[in-house]
């Protein structure tokens, strides 16, 4: 039987993609919350506002907007310790995708063989290239 080696930036890359993976399911459950929250989950059209919205921080601060005031099924206003919770879990998101999702998703990956992975990033500030040697 032939033994099988792991590629020595094997995990780098399994990290990368579990990233990825998880982030996506998240901005999938933010497009079902857009459309139960806006009575478009039995319309044709909510996929199409789920997706002319486009990137994660306009879903998440479209729902944001809408738990401000959100009711319950009764129509009675939400409690505030709910919305207080809304608004830390939004703001987390917001933060996760300006923090990390960002630079991943933009930036030149390098794993190392180590499992992590060096991110380059090319930015213009002030007239000025900055990132090529930024890790």
């Amino acid at each position: 039987m032939a033994e099988t080696t792991t590629p020595p930036l094997a995990d780098a890359y399994q990290a990368i993609g579990e990233y990825f993976v998880s982030f996506s399911r998240l901005e999938s459950e933010l497009g079902q919350s857009i459309k139960a929250t806006y009575g478009l989950s039995n319309n044709d059209a909510g996929d199409a506002i789920v997706a002319a919205l486009g990137d994660v921080a306009r879903k998440a601060n479209l729902v944001r907007v809408a738990s401000k005031f959100a009711k319950n099924a009764d129509g009675s206003e939400a409690s505030p310790e709910w919305k207080d919770k809304a608004e830390k879990i939004f703001k987390r998101v917001l933060d996760c995708n300006g923090s990390d999702r960002v630079p991943l998703a933009h930036s030149l990956l390098q794993p190392n063989a180590d499992g992590s992975v060096d991110l380059v990033r090319l930015k213009i500030d002030k007239g000025k290239v900055s990132g090529k040697d930024d890790h």
